[in-house]
């Protein structure tokens, strides 16, 4: 979803220049994004980092305001989670299982695809995101994704697989 994400930046751009977006990992349309980026007049507004450290992507994380997901289809979305757990709302599409677990505490879902909605969620996280409490969000994901709760779903899953294997 990087070029609907482009895009937004651009249309956001218009309106706004107190902000910066960084774009953070490697792949094979990398120069093509950047390529866009300069079409579209808005290398001013977007960094790329390339490939980072996980001690780089946690200091990325934690001195951001929020994160940006714009996935076109994404199964569940760890990156989610850390932003989270660093006490950063997101914003993310809904294109996935992270529709279970973002909300309005935790961030905003837009439709995948879809650039003027990502435009509009991130103006209205630049303006409100220090109306989310970092505390409560790095609460959330303990309460909710850490090796107790999850440990103890998994546990429930394979004994409701044992239970229902012996019906058979």
């Amino acid at each position: 979803g990087i070029p609907y994400l482009l895009e937004a930046i651009k249309i956001l751009s218009s309106k706004r220049a107190d902000f910066c977006l960084k774009i953070v990992g490697d792949g094979p349309f990398r120069s093509e994004y950047q390529e866009m980026s300069r079409k579209l007049g808005i290398v001013n507004f977007v960094e790329f980092t390339g490939r980072v450290s996980d001690e780089e992507k946690l200091r990325l994380l934690c001195n951001s305001h929020f994160l940006v997901l714009p996935s076109l289809y994404e199964t569940f979305g760890v990156v989610l989670i850390e932003a989270l757990a660093c006490g950063k709302p997101v914003i993310t599409t809904l294109s996935g299982g992270q529709k279970e677990f973002i909300n309005e505490k935790t961030g905003l879902l837009v439709p995948p695809g879809d650039a003027e909605a990502l435009a509009k969620a991130i103006e209205h996280m630049l303006n409100c995101c220090s109306e989310y409490s970092p505390h409560k969000l790095s609460k959330y994901v303990h309460n909710n994704f850490s090796y107790e709760p999850v440990g103890k779903l998994l546990y429930q899953a394979y004994v409701e697989t044992l239970k229902n294997s012996r019906m058979v």
